[in-house]
């Protein structure tokens, strides 16, 4: 029964990057968004995996998300934690299902995600984040740096 705990404050650690997250993607908030992250910070879809390393490849990586959201008339992107696990005392790793909705109609079927949270100077913040889905184009993303990992 001693790994109850510690597996519930893992879920409930990493729901609420989750919902921070997704929060500051539809009301454009950068900075909570990038208050979120740890750098370096890996990016993976099914077609790339993207390294970003400075504050600035973060805001332009947010701006063409959030670009490709209200693309799509997304007005909520909702991500529920199906499962997350402490690796080490400092890093979590979670799977999520996400949900992007245009007035709580889904625009696109459900996806899976994944999320790799570190803590550091005593506070968590994603490291990784993995898309499982093909709706959002990533044309900002992808031209980062011109990096692929």
């Amino acid at each position: 029964m001693t790994n109850a705990a510690p597996t519930a404050d893992a879920i409930a650690i990493y729901q609420n990057a989750l919902d921070v997250l997704s929060d500051a993607l539809i009301t454009n908030d950068f900075e909570t968004f990038a208050d979120y992250l740890h750098l370096p910070h890996r990016i993976v879809t099914e077609e790339f995996t993207a390294k970003i390393q400075t504050r600035t490849e973060v805001q332009t990586q947010f701006q063409g998300f959030t670009a490709a959201l209200r693309g799509l008339g997304v007005d909520g992107y909702t991500r529920t934690a199906r499962g997350a696990e402490f690796t080490s005392p400092t890093q979590i790793r979670g799977t999520h299902a996400c949900y992007l909705t245009d007035h709580g109609k889904l625009v696109v079927p459900e996806f899976p995600g994944s999320m790799v949270l570190d803590l550091r100077d005593g506070r968590w913040g994603s490291i990784q984040v993995q898309h499982h889905m093909r709706y959002v184009a990533w044309p900002e993303i992808t031209s980062v740096a011109g990096q692929r990992v």
